[in-house]
């Protein structure tokens, strides 16, 4: 008999580590949960509580970026009036960015809500309406359709015509013969 309980003991031996093992892996799995439980709890809490102190700051902030904005609108006036950058052939919404210390995406959004339309409207705009002063000087006559749109900063005759054309309702040529 004791023959047979000597050979059963590594047995119970077995049963007994895999049961503990099964017991701390049992463990070690709610241990993750709950400290996943808690964390989401808390990260909910959290954004709760953002939600609630960024409403009473609301208008504070929307005074800040409105001031921010306009001050870029007064800096982008400035570089399109008295620098005339958009006579720059080529010119990117990026190299403005640049020349205002501030990002494509923030320029972009500034010149959609202050000016109400995008940046290429804008800067043919501007163009065309520098195209007509040239146009319109009497001692600017004798130049060519191809250098005032080069002077403009069109990048090409097709472009500076269709452009043209579309916001004047008249070609270039006929502007110009209009105005002599």
């Amino acid at each position: 008999m004791q023959l047979g309980l000597v050979s059963l003991a590594p047995l119970f031996v077995c049963v007994f580590w895999s049961n503990i093992m099964l017991i701390i892996v049992l463990f070690i799995i709610g241990l993750i949960f709950a400290i996943c439980y808690l964390g989401y709890r808390n990260y909910v809490a959290r954004g709760l509580m953002r939600d609630n102190a960024s409403d009473s700051f609301d208008n504070d902030t929307a005074k800040d970026v409105k001031l921010e904005k306009q001050t870029i609108r007064h800096e982008l006036l400035m570089l399109l009036e008295d620098e005339s950058v958009f006579t720059r052939k080529g010119l990117k919404i990026t190299d403005l960015a640049d020349m205002l210390y501030s990002n494509r995406t923030y320029i972009s959004n500034v010149i959609n809500d202050e000016f109400n339309m995008s940046f290429t409207d804008l800067i043919n705009e501007y163009r065309v309406d520098y195209t007509k002063k040239i146009l319109s000087q009497p001692e600017k006559r004798g130049l060519t359709l191809s250098e005032v749109r080069i002077m403009s900063g069109f990048s090409s005759d097709s472009s500076f015509y269709r452009i043209f054309k579309q916001k004047e309702g008249i070609t270039p040529l006929e502007y110009k013969k209009k105005c002599y």
